[in-house]
């Protein structure tokens, strides 16, 4: 089994040195990818 995770990361820079972090992550994409959740959207 093959899955993917999609994430995007951005850092703010001053002086040479990071200073601030942003991240954010599709964890849902891979549960999904796993096979832990629907393919269907969940609805309420």
């Amino acid at each position: 089994m093959t899955t993917v995770q999609s994430a995007c990361k951005m850092y703010r820079l001053a002086g040479g040195r990071i200073v601030q972090f942003w991240g954010e992550q599709d964890t849902y994409g891979l549960l999904r990818g796993l096979g832990l959740l629907p393919d269907e959207p969940v609805t309420f």
